[in-house]
């Protein structure tokens, strides 16, 4: 259990920093996955008229009738709108840091858990590491390329964090897979 743990920080220290690497700037992405608005300002203003709370709204949204459901969907747009600060809020904000780091924090256990689980099967510090490349895998597919398939969002964006969330499995399958070992697993 010593291991777990000492991996978990380890890990939790490292795929915060990869996050703030990765989303800070240090791989640009803005002008690469995100569309700019002709006038921020007029956009902005339109949203909060049209999306007054914070939350994902669907446009054309589902409780219209059917017939004019589907007149709308032809007629467009389609969009999927996420509001998520309708009165405003600070470019960066600590508490986001925090959440995200907690986030992390419970991913990180979460895997840490499983390979502890499943490490009797999984001898070698290679076959722990594939075990999470794989699991990376099928969640990067299902969830950031399925939303590219079901929701027709945009594939630039849901590849940039399908990439993130991708590489996370593997930074911290890689230092978890260092740390939980079959000898620790048999005395715990």
């Amino acid at each position: 259990m010593k291991n777990l743990i000492i991996g978990t920080v380890i890990a939790a220290v490292v795929l915060y920093l990869y996050g703030f690497l990765y989303w800070g700037g240090a791989i640009p992405y803005g002008e690469h996955v995100w569309k700019q608005s002709s006038d921020d300002s007029a956009a902005g203003l339109a949203l909060v008229q049209h999306f007054p709370d914070k939350g994902t709204y669907f446009v054309p949204a589902s409780t219209n009738a059917a017939e004019a459901r589907v007149a709308l969907y032809e007629q467009g747009p389609v969009a999927m709108v996420h509001m998520l600060a309708p009165q405003g809020r600070p470019e960066v904000d600590p508490s986001i840091m925090i959440q995200g780091f907690l986030v992390n924090l419970a991913f990180i256990i979460a895997v840490g858990l499983l390979m502890k689980h499943v490490v009797k099967a999984l001898p070698s510090f290679g076959s722990r590491l594939m075990m999470a490349i794989l699991a990376g895998l099928a969640c990067t597919l299902l969830t950031d390329i399925g939303d590219i398939a079901w929701w027709t969002i945009d594939w630039q964006w849901k590849v940039y964090t399908g990439l993130y969330h991708f590489t996370a499995w593997v930074i911290v399958g890689a230092i978890l897979a260092a740390f939980v070992r079959p000898n620790e697993a048999a005395t715990a």
